[in-house]
């Protein structure tokens, strides 16, 4: 028996301690590596769902700033309109109250005018019974 073979205790074959040795450090070598890389593979996946998880968080809050702001922007715009529109509320208001008293002042104009008109026709009339008067006295 060489002093570098060994025989199997199951097949009774002879094998080489180098290759023996080789083939068992290169099985624990390679089931260190598949450890490592799963682990590794592991902690890329932690780390993922890591940056996942905050890239969702800053996209909530990016949402939620953007949704205030356009909620404040609409306040604004609201409130402008309504300003806008109870300034034009209030120049009807004030163009009506006008007109009614331009009508009201016209109407007394024309009521002045009718009763001047009624009289100088009952003054005109007087002035005429006056006359026949005097011309039947002459």
């Amino acid at each position: 028996m060489n002093p570098s073979s060994i025989i199997c205790p199951k097949c009774q074959n002879k094998i080489s301690i180098d290759e023996a040795l080789s083939h068992q450090l290169s099985e624990s070598l390679k089931k260190e590596y598949e450890f490592k890389r799963e682990k590794e593979r592991q902690s890329e996946r932690q780390e993922m769902k890591l940056w996942k998880e905050k890239l969702e968080k800053a996209q909530d809050e990016k949402e939620k700033e953007l949704e205030a702001k356009l909620k404040e922007r609409l306040a604004k715009e609201s409130l402008d309109e309504m300003k806008f529109l109870k300034e034009q509320l209030e120049k009807q208001k004030q163009e009506s109250q006008k007109a009614r008293e331009n009508e009201l002042a016209l109407r007394k104009k024309a009521n002045e005018l009718e009763e001047k008109e009624k009289n100088l026709e009952l003054e005109t009339q007087r002035r005429i019974d006056e006359e026949r008067k005097r011309i039947q006295q002459k």
